[in-house]
């Protein structure tokens, strides 16, 4: 085969080599807002959407394989099952990426709706990702702001989704002015990016001011490094009630708040 049979593979591959070098932990964010672009370009060259859901699928799975590996750290708990689990749990995360790809045809006549609506798509099937007791918010594109603490006040009206939207948007719109020649899609996402901002950063702001004013706690947190195997066996209980005892007597001071690990005990 040739190169341009492999180029759309390595066209998705590039998406998830950006969005995964813009997330926590790598913090190329700027990236973040051109990362879906060689994805779009793959999509929009492919003629059935089963061939865009595999371009958008592959694209998804190496991102989630690339920013979830601290699920293998489990092992010693779960053995080589946890391998099987954590290859399972990606390519299942990544279905919300081949769904958007399938759908984010080519624009036609309204490229200000498709741009919209590509945006609203990708938050909306994030939101079902992380909706109901067994949702997961992992890997949602919109943790790429993390450094951006403005704009992060936009989950306080949206949620979390809307920091996704934002993202999708200016790589919509990049890519529209890009294909199309037309600076005016990337200058208005930009702008309503710009305008969020400015609006978390009057939130920022006041959030500072009664954080200021708040009175203050005193914290302790608890960190006993227990392994998940140890401290999963029913047969710790009392070992393990001891420790905590022992490092909750060895607080210091009068405190407001005490905070515990998740899961400390082999019971209910």
């Amino acid at each position: 085969m040739t190169l341009r049979h492999w180029r759309p593979a390595l066209l998705a591959v590039a998406s998830w080599a950006a969005l995964a070098a813009a997330y926590p932990g790598y913090d190329v964010w700027a990236l973040a807002p051109v990362g879906l672009i060689p994805l779009l370009t793959a999509a929009a060259a492919a003629p059935r959407w089963q061939a865009r859901f595999r371009l958008g699928w592959l694209a998804g799975f190496v991102f989630f394989l690339s920013i979830l590996p601290w699920i293998l750290s489990l092992w010693d708990w779960a053995g080589g099952l946890i391998a099987v689990a954590y290859v399972a749990l990606c390519a299942g995360l990544a279905l919300i990426w081949g769904a958007w790809t399938a759908l984010a045809l080519r624009p036609a006549r309204w490229p200000w709706l498709w741009m919209l609506g590509a945006a609203g798509g990708w938050a909306a099937l994030e939101a079902l990702k992380g909706a109901g007791n067994v949702g997961l918010g992992w890997g949602s594109l919109g943790h790429a702001l993390v450094h951006s603490p403005p704009l992060l006040q936009v989950a306080s009206w949206t949620g979390e989704a809307g920091l996704s939207f934002l993202v999708v948007l200016l790589n919509a719109a990049l890519w529209l002015s890009w294909t199309r020649r037309r600076a005016g899609f990337a200058l208005a996402a930009v702008a309503a990016v710009a305008l969020a901002g400015a609006g978390g950063a009057l939130q920022q702001g006041a959030l500072n001011e009664r954080i200021e004013r708040a009175p203050r706690v005193t914290l302790a947190l608890v960190q006993p490094n227990i392994p998940q195997r140890e401290k999963s066996d029913p047969g710790n209980l009392e070992q393990l009630r001891e420790k905590y005892v022992r490092l909750l007597d060895s607080l210091q001071g009068p405190l407001d708040l005490v905070v515990m690990p998740e899961s400390i005990l082999p019971t209910l």
